[in-house]
């Protein structure tokens, strides 16, 4: 009976989430650096948005799970990858898989990669983020309430995979079934709603003119200061 609430409701207009500019992203990771927070919590908002991640995705994330690129081996380890729901760890997605591969390779993240690599010196075992979803979602809501992206419908971390998604559709990068894919949808719904990307000008154009300027500067210097902070 909760599962069927928990589905009506996703069903109600009033409750729908819009997916998050890429330039929006930036501007929380870039809020987040900037209030004292974790460094690593604005590399794992790039991370959920360019993987599609889920939060529960993207916490029990491992060092041993952030797999780097081998050079000499072929276009398709020439890319840094994620591996989700390991097998030998006996623990499951939210779908019921286990070692779900999702390869970091959008060139409007190439810059990520030196992210990536300073991500990867900690102990194989150790968590990539320690510091758990409470402690994320609190720093997120921090910073789209400083932005007042909170008046405009920002509210939850989920809008980030959701961008993601809506930005990959939106720009041609991919096609939608790989999409659906990545982002490890089952339903056909869901994929359709990626089709429109009107969603992601209608969350834009709820900015004014200067938070727009200011999203877009904080896009160009993002993966700059996630290096240096």
């Amino acid at each position: 009976a909760r599962r069927a609430q928990t589905g009506f409701s996703k069903l109600a207009p009033a409750e729908s989430r819009l997916p998050l500019p890429l330039c929006m992203m930036a501007a929380i990771a870039v809020k987040i650096l900037e209030m004292g927070y974790d460094w690593r919590m604005g590399a794992c908002l790039v991370m959920m948005y360019e993987g599609y991640l889920r939060p529960c995705d993207a916490m029990p994330l491992k060092v041993k799970h952030l797999i780097a690129p081998v050079s000499g081996c072929g276009a398709g380890h020439s890319h840094w990858s994620i591996v989700l729901h390991a097998f030998e760890e006996e623990k499951a997605s939210k779908v019921w898989e286990f070692d779900e591969s999702i390869i970091l390779d959008s060139p409007e993240f190439v810059e990520m990669n030196k992210v990536w690599r300073r991500l990867k010196h900690g102990a194989a075992a150790s968590l990539l983020f320690d510091w758990g979803y409470l402690a994320l979602s609190k720093a997120f809501k921090h910073a789209i309430s400083e932005l007042h992206y909170d008046e405009i419908g920002v509210v939850h971390l989920y809008q980030v995979r959701h961008g993601g998604a809506s930005h990959d559709a939106a720009s041609r990068a991919r096609p939608l079934d790989e999409i659906q894919k990545r982002g490890r949808w089952r339903s056909q719904r869901t994929k359709r709603r990626f089709e429109n990307g009107g969603r992601l000008a209608e969350g834009l154009g709820r900015l004014r003119q200067d938070e727009l300027w200011h999203a877009q500067q904080c896009r160009r210097r993002l993966f700059a200061t996630l290096v240096r902070w």
